[in-house]
């Protein structure tokens, strides 16, 4: 097979995989993450067929592989970062990604991500007004676990800032929609503790199943 050929089905294949990946994950599909790929394919094409450039199909798949997901890589940075205790450092990380063009849904993730951070550092105000700027958007952009995340987070935002109610309700939507999962017996703990903390579990009827991020 010419080396352009073997190019151009590469790049094509990896579209059409991570476009498979979406529709598993229940998210809805990035219009502008195939442009890219099949962007770059076609001038990966050109390049190798009449500008007699070559290169291995392992380093074309690399190359687009971090081209087309620049966002979702600085956000996993980001968490690994986070992990480790350096919260301001990972918030860093997700305003840059934030400040690349990229689609929505990589962009939700970063705000996600960014409301999980600043929870992390104690500041609760913040996380709410970035989370509440995302949950507009998550359950029509991205999977089931994204949104309960997000969900999650700012249930715990609310709890943290003494909105006891609205807490509560974001703990008991995380499990309409990911129920059955670990994510919702994490929010049925965040409720309980809530309930709790609220002084409103003799008052409260027992909930519906709940998830966390």
């Amino acid at each position: 097979m010419a080396p352009s050929i073997l190019i151009f089905m590469v790049g094509l294949l990896y579209v059409v995989i991570f476009w498979t990946l979406s529709l598993l994950r229940r998210e809805r599909l990035s219009n502008q993450f195939a442009y890219e790929g099949l962007s770059l394919t076609v001038i990966a094409f050109a390049a190798v067929q009449w500008g007699g450039i070559a290169f291995h199909p392992i380093y074309f798949i690399i190359f687009i592989y971090f081209v087309t997901m620049r966002l979702r890589l600085l956000v996993e940075l980001g968490n690994l970062i986070s992990g480790s205790g350096r919260h301001n450092q990972a918030l860093a990380l997700y305003r840059l990604a934030l400040h690349l063009f990229t689609d929505r849904s990589s962009r939700l993730i970063a705000l996600i991500n960014m409301g999980a951070a600043y929870l992390a550092l104690a500041r609760p105000d913040r996380a709410i007004e970035v989370l509440e700027s995302a949950k507009a958007h998550t359950s029509k952009q991205l999977g089931p676990k994204h949104a309960a995340g997000c969900c999650y987070n700012l249930g715990m935002a609310y709890r943290r800032a003494g909105r006891y109610v609205d807490a509560l309700r974001q703990f008991t939507e995380v499990g309409d929609i990911y129920p059955m999962s670990v994510y919702a017996r994490f929010a049925e703990r965040a409720r309980n503790a809530t309930l709790e903390e609220a002084g409103m579990a003799t008052f409260v009827p027992k909930k519906e199943p709940d998830v966390d991020w």
